[in-house]
């Protein structure tokens, strides 16, 4: 797995989520209270994630941009961050 690149232009990029296949509902993991949504840069990298928590009969992998998640909080190729740290690493 490669690490993400923290710039503007994250935003813009294609991550692969994971997303309950009957509910929609992203799969996220609870740090000190916040959720963070598992996301990855590559699809093999997240379907790789899913086999390894044996979610592969309930959930999907789901591409998008990263600026149109509905979350602050990411656990991005193995790594938290906040979208806020996204936007002020160059």
């Amino acid at each position: 797995m490669r690490p993400f690149e923290h710039n503007q232009g994250d935003f813009q990029r294609t991550v692969f989520t994971l997303r309950h296949i009957e509910t929609g509902e992203f799969v996220c993991l609870r740090q000190s209270g916040d959720e963070y949504l598992a996301a990855f840069s590559d699809g093999d990298s997240a379907m790789r994630f899913r086999a390894e928590l044996h979610l592969i009969e309930f959930v999907d992998v789901s591409p998008m941009r990263l600026g149109s998640v509905p979350f602050d909080h990411y656990y991005l190729d193995g790594e938290l961050t906040t979208r806020s740290q996204l936007a002020t690493t160059h």
